[in-house]
Formats: C-alpha cells, sequence, structure tokens
C-alpha cells in the first residue's frame, strides 16, 4: 500500500473539520508510521522525509505540550500542498 499526501491531508481535514479527536488522528498516525517502519507501507521518494516529519508530529497530536491547534494542522496541510 501507498501512503499519499492525499492520505495525510484528508485526516488533517477531518481533524480540522472535528470529524475525528486528536487521538484518532494520532492513533491513524502512529499507525502509518510503523507501517512505513516496518515496509508494510511506501511513500513517494520524494515525499518521504516530509511524511515522516509530519506522521511525528501527528504521533502526540493528543498529548499535553504537544497538541496541535487548527493553525498548526493547517500549516502542515499548507506543507502537504506545496509542490
Amino acid at each position: 500500500m501507498i501512503l499519499t499526501r492525499r492520505d495525510i491531508r484528508t485526516q488533517l481535514q477531518a481533524r480540522l473539520a472535528q470529524r475525528i479527536s486528536a487521538e484518532q488522528l494520532a492513533n491513524w498516525a502512529v499507525d502509518r508510521f510503523y507501517a512505513l517502519e516496518q515496509g508494510a507501507l511506501t511513500v513517494d521518494e520524494h515525499d518521504q522525509a516530509l511524511f515522516r516529519i509530519i506522521l511525528d508530529d501527528l504521533m502526540f497530536a493528543d498529548s499535553p505540550g504537544f497538541a496541535l491547534d487548527d493553525t498548526d494542522l493547517q500549516q502542515l496541510v499548507a506543507r502537504l500542498d506545496e509542490l
């Protein structure tokens, strides 16, 4: 399976629209991060570094001190929109 910018953007937008909780977003990110680490999920080589950074940030999105607000999430969406 391939992880795409669209996949991540969809999750970020779901959180911004409050369709998922910060905990659900964090759990999704943890699952994807470790799937990448284990080779069960792949990404385009061009996106690999960015995706690791974003997933790392999202894994702790529900933790005090690391929580992401709407501005943070929108900035992540903007980074995904950059080519």
